[in-house]
């Protein structure tokens, strides 16, 4: 084994094979996307703003061109705008999104069309990729450490299936990584800590969450200025300064409110789902972290890292620094930002709210291999090596096998047949029995009538008055997990689901389930 890895360390062969392979596997899962149908219902709401920003309305207030007797119906009661996606005022419905991924994506868009939505996403994929194995490679890495370190990101890491989806969290992820660049190898001129401050500042106006990561940076940064004294620490952590308050004063011009629309939901918004609290706090910490260790077991491992950089501080303080803030950084940003989160992520594959702390994760584990010489000499206990073989292996299984699977049913399963359906036409009439279900249909919102009703009494107050603008049928979406079908609209083309036990229901796959129905 020894030899073998000292021939691969004879030239960089083994890394452009890994990027190679890695490059197929990216494009092998976007093969699995299709126009207007998206993994969670959050981005396909995103795709309609950058739909209106391309085609000159705007970000901030959503565009509408439904006809007058849609925007009546909606006015009584009928909307399926609501909160927290949407707020109604004077001036418009207005979108709560922070507007930069948009805005760029709009660009795009206008160029490519419907590809161009995840052109950024790709785009920060590899680039993400390249500057890891880049960053691996300066701090003399040698080449078997750099694939493996690129292996773990590709396929053994939720990291990559977001790469393919329409979200910002992955180009956000691409920003924070500036920091862990500062930490590993500074620049040697103040330019290159102004610039790396920059870039990683920018991830705030992404991602909320990411002033948490940003601020550990600094941080971290602060701490490596008081050892070294290098003028790029402070110049890091000034141009960081400066992103976010352009970013405050920009919330403060745009909606009022210094921390932006998401800001205000977490503090003062009535709705408790949205809201933040200590309760909701702890159970995201649960949740998430959870979350964090079944998609990326290596996570785990910084426990007993951490446990030896302290233990050897006294003896090797130079080089126990940079891998000691690095964990602290993970394990700080795991701890405190569940607390800021109104919820866990709900759709996702890994936990998105904690994408960041993947690169940084595996830069830390590259480090310490090539530290402590783990590849020229196993010396770990046989419990942590059974733990890294079961760990490694639940990994690369689970964010490969499991997560193609779960792509390729939410693009092709999950909402495919009741968008095809609909995208048939334009003008068709659309009640949902929870406005989450109209989300995921979000392309089609400019060309289709959608309305929600909140219950039987609701339904039968709504079907005169649109039959009275000349509706002669309309499509009902329901989700079957819960019991929404309305009694008068029970017939046997849908028995199976009313008369289904609801611990049945509750563990049924389908999210989404429509039926066509004349109006006589």
């Amino acid at each position: 084994m020894q030899a073998l890895i000292r021939k691969l360390n004879g030239n960089y062969s083994v890394v452009y094979a890994i990027l190679i392979l890695s490059t197929l596997y990216i494009a092998f899962l976007a093969s699995c996307v299709h126009e207007g149908i998206f993994f969670a219902g959050d981005q396909a709401l995103k795709s309609l703003e950058v739909k209106q920003i391309a085609a000159g309305y705007g970000f901030k207030y959503l565009h509408l061109a439904q006809p007058h007797w849609v925007f009546s119906l909606w006015q009584a009661g009928y909307s399926p705008l609501v909160p927290p996606f949407f707020y109604h005022t004077l001036n418009g419905y207005m979108i709560v999104y922070p507007p930069l991924f948009q805005i760029v994506s709009a660009w795009f868009y206008s160029k490519m069309g419907s590809a161009g939505l995840y052109l950024l996403p790709l785009l920060c994929t590899f680039v993400l990729l390249g500057w890891t194995a880049w960053l691996l490679k300066v701090s003399g890495i040698k080449p078997v450490a750099i694939a493996l370190g690129i292996f773990l990101l590709v396929f053994c890491s939720p990291l990559i299936l977001y790469g393919t989806m329409f979200w910002e969290h992955l180009p956000a992820a691409t920003l924070l990584f500036s920091g862990v660049s500062l930490i590993v190898r500074p620049p040697s001129k103040i330019i290159g800590g102004i610039a790396l401050g920059a870039v990683s500042g920018l991830a705030i106006w992404l991602r909320p969450e990411a002033a948490v990561m940003d601020f550990l940076y600094c941080v971290a940064a602060g701490i490596l200025f008081l050892r070294e004294r290098k003028r790029v620490y402070p110049a890091f952590i000034a141009a960081v300064g400066l992103v976010a308050i352009s970013w405050l004063i920009f919330n403060q011009l745009e909606y009022g409110w210094i921390l932006g629309i998401h800001g205000k939901q977490l503090l003062l918004d009535k709705n408790a789902d949205t809201r933040m609290s200590l309760s909701k706090g702890f159970q995201n910490l649960i949740r998430i972290n959870y979350l964090s260790g079944r998609n990326f077991s290596f996570i785990a491992l910084l426990a007993p890292i951490l446990w030896r950089l302290v233990r050897t501080w006294k003896k090797d303080p130079e080089n126990n620094l940079r891998p000691l803030l690095l964990t602290g950084i993970v394990v700080l940003f795991s701890l405190i930002t569940p607390f800021m989160l109104p919820n866990d992520g709900v759709v996702q594959w890994g936990p998105r709210y904690f994408l960041a702390i993947v690169p940084v994760t595996v830069v830390l584990l590259i480090l310490v291999i090539n530290q402590w010489n783990i590849l020229g000499r196993w010396t770990i206990p046989w419990w942590i090596t059974l733990y890294i073989a079961v760990g490694g292996w639940n990994s690369f299984f689970h964010n490969t096998h499991g997560a193609y699977k779960n792509l390729r049913w939410r693009y092709n399963a999950r909402v495919r047949p009741i968008y095809q359906k609909l995208d048939r036409g334009e003008g068709n009439v659309v009640i949902v029995s929870n406005p989450y279900l109209m989300y995921d249909l979000a392309w089609l919102f400019d060309k289709d009538y959608f309305f929600f009703e909140s219950g039987d009494d609701s339904l039968r107050r709504l079907l005169p008055q649109l039959k009275n603008h000349g509706v002669r049928q309309f499509t009902y979406i329901f989700d079957p997990r819960k019991p929404s079908l309305p009694p008068m609209l029970r017939d046997s083309s849908t028995r199976q689901y009313w008369t289904m036990d609801p611990k049945k229901a509750k563990n049924l796959k389908e999210e989404m389930v429509s039926n066509t129905y004349a109006l006589k």
